[in-house]
């Protein structure tokens, strides 16, 4: 406790040094802040304003480009259109010789340049049957995606004549044109793919502009304009720090302008990406342009500007602390003496006094102080007392507090034995259903799920029970429940599973009375009850809100349950319950429960198990035996909860037929 009280007082002093220099810190740090922010706002400003007007730039050049492209294109459309039509209408009027024609021969005679200019025969199965570029032969053009497919057989049957826009190839940067015409006989598509001189210098002529924006410009490293949105090329340059592709990618089609630094080979290079939308380009509809800038000189400007404020801000701070430290020790000192009294005070010595000195503000605390412990001296005696008589009657009461804990504890003991009895038995329900496991885990002591097994002269029963809640209430719950089914097929005579959970309906409600009022809560029970008839082998079915799951090589069959619970409000009219006929085969293999498995937290995020994670778990078990089934049951569910706390009472039977 000493220390303490000596750390308080390297604290005090530390405070009024903090006090008065705290102004002079706020200070010096805004105006190094308002320096450095003003040095930022002007430097991005004039960023911002060269790279607009660059954008500007390259917009017209774009649309200058366009402008030539267009009057170039129509008179190339022209010309292929002529060539198109004597392919169809004269030399393949008749097709059956199309795929073997000497193409090349048919290409010389029409006067195209066969450096520039081929022709290609599509069959109607997509197939590039006969082409003068013999790399793309046998190639199937279905296989450029569905919307070509759909083109291709669209034009197929369409005797038009369709041209494509200019578009440019990745691998050579050139712009091609291709045109499209169908057969008389509608078999084949006719495709010319041509190179264009005049278009192609028009494409270089902008190439040259966007290169000569940054050459000899001081900072600026280069210009960027991509194009093609799924795989983007730049147009002017050979492509450089190109790790930013999904970037490019994600700006095509509009967004905002992004800005991204780093550190390149000892330089600090920033790289502006401003997307552009061209609505009257036929070339693209969308480009991204990246500006690459050399920031080192600005970088570096700003390092040394920081580094002398630090400086100025390091040395004042110092001197004023120099200064505060001289005129405050008079200050300081007395208070340092009362302090080391207040320390053993705390030690316990009620017998401790300050020294009364002078005629000051610290004369009149230290008076108060010894009158404040002479007090305390007096309120510590009897806090004594009281503290030990609060002991004794706190020792009577855990006595007490631990007696009735063991007598709750032992009757949950007890209602748990009567629990267990009321369940079938193992060798029972063996005897039912040969091959079946029941993986049966209570939330707490006792259960609100359960499962009943029964039999007549027709049928074998079993039945997945969730009551409402979990702990003694579903426990109590719990044998209402059973106590029915049993009345429902014994004393009632129900037959079909529909006709037991009609019957337990009718029990249940009128077992509790409940009565429906505005905050009244509907007790009751899901259940999935099945019944396998011993004569004809058919598996029936009837459910309360809880599915049966039927697996039957390797396919998992869901049964639904009706929406509705068993238990209503006493008078209303009672739910009629669905009865499911299912043929069933050896090998079939049969699954109840109730919602404590899938609805289990757990897992690497703390999420729900979820049916739809249960079903895969069925499904994946089964090649084992039903015993092994329940063993891999238990192993994932521990696996899933881990270090979290079961939720709710588990209940999971399988029965393979």
């Amino acid at each position: 406790m000493g220390t303490s009280y000596k750390q308080k007082t390297t604290t005090i002093f530390r405070q009024l040094i903090l006090n008065i220099i705290l102004p002079v810190v706020v200070a010096l740090i805004t105006l190094a802040l308002i320096n450095f922010w003003e040095v930022s706002d002007i430097y991005q400003e004039h960023t911002e304003q060269s790279n607009k007007e660059l954008r500007a730039n390259i917009e017209t050049v774009l649309t200058s480009q366009d402008k030539q492209l267009r009057q170039v294109e129509r008179d190339v459309d022209n010309q292929l259109e002529v060539l198109s039509e004597y392919l169809v209408g004269t030399i393949f009027k008749e097709t059956d010789s199309i795929e073997i024609a000497d193409l090349d021969s048919i290409r010389v005679k029409l006067g195209m340049d066969p450096e520039k200019e081929d022709i290609y025969i599509i069959d109607s199965k997509g197939v590039i049957v006969n082409t003068t570029y013999e790399k793309d032969k046998d190639k199937n053009v279905y296989d450029f995606g569905a919307d070509f497919k759909e083109f291709i057989i669209g034009t197929r049957q369409d005797f038009e004549f369709t041209p494509e826009s200019f578009t440019i190839e990745q691998s050579t940067l050139k712009l091609r044109k291709y045109t499209y015409q169908a057969t008389k006989d509608h078999k084949y598509v006719i495709q010319l793919g041509v190179y264009n001189d005049k278009a192609n210098q028009v494409l270089t002529n902008t190439r040259d502009l966007l290169n000569n924006f940054y050459e000899n410009k001081s900072g600026l490293y280069g210009v960027d304009l991509f194009f093609g949105e799924d795989n983007p090329f730049s147009l002017n340059r050979k492509e450089e720090f190109f790790e930013d592709k999904d970037l490019i990618i994600g700006l095509f089609g509009g967004g905002s302008s992004k800005v991204v630094e780093k550190s390149i080979d000892g330089k600090f290079m920033r790289f502006d990406y401003l997307p552009i939308t061209r609505d009257n380009s036929e070339l693209y509809k969308y480009a991204v342009i990246r500006i690459i800038s050399d920031n080192s000189a600005y970088i570096h400007a700003r390092r040394w500007s920081l580094i002398k404020n630090a400086v100025v801000f390091v040395i004042t701070i110092m001197v004023v602390i120099l200064l505060i430290f001289r005129k405050t020790k008079v200050i300081t000192n007395p208070i340092k003496k009362l302090v080391d009294h207040v320390s053993k005070v705390t030690d316990g010595n009620f017998y401790e006094r300050a020294q009364v000195e002078g005629n000051n503000e610290i004369t009149k605390l230290s008076k108060q102080f010894n009158l404040m412990v002479e007090r305390l001296e007096d309120y510590y005696k009897t806090l004594e007392r009281k503290v030990e008589e609060r002991t004794a009657e706190i020792e009577k009461q855990k006595e007490a507090i631990v007696a009735q804990k063991k007598d709750i504890e032992d009757s949950i003991r007890y209602a748990k034995r009567i629990q267990t009895a009321i369940l079938p038995p193992a060798g029972y329900v063996r005897d039912l259903f040969d091959d079946h496991f029941i993986f049966y885990i209570p939330k707490d002591i006792v259960s609100g799920d359960f499962y009943w097994a029964s039999d007549n002269e027709n049928f074998n029963y079993i039945a997945a029970v969730d009551c409402t809640g979990h702990g003694v209430p579903g426990a109590f719950m719990s044998i209402v429940g059973n106590d029915q089914l049993h009345y429902a097929l014994n004393v009632k005579k129900s037959q079909h599973p529909n006709e037991i959970l009609n019957a337990l309906n009718e029990g249940v409600t009128q077992t509790l009375r409940q009565e429906q009022t505005e905050s009244s809560v509907r007790d009751g029970m899901d259940i999935s009850l099945i019944g396998i008839n011993k004569k004809d082998k058919k598996l029936e079915y009837a459910g309360a809100n809880n599915n049966m799951y039927l697996i039957r090589n390797g396919e998992l069959i869901e049964h639904q349950a009706d929406r509705n619970a068993i238990g209503g409000f006493y008078g209303e009219d009672l739910h009629q319950f669905t009865n499911h006929s299912i043929d069933i085969q050896t090998g079939d293999t049969i699954y109840i429960f109730s919602d404590g498995f899938p609805d289990q937290f757990g897992g690497p995020k703390g999420k729900k198990f979820k049916y739809k994670n249960f079903k895969n778990l069925l499904l994946s078990i089964q090649g084992l035996s039903m015993e092994e089934q329940k063993k891999e049951i238990n192993k994932v569910l521990k696996d899933w909860i881990g270090n979290l706390e079961q939720l709710d009472d588990i209940l999971v039977i399988g029965i393979r037929i």
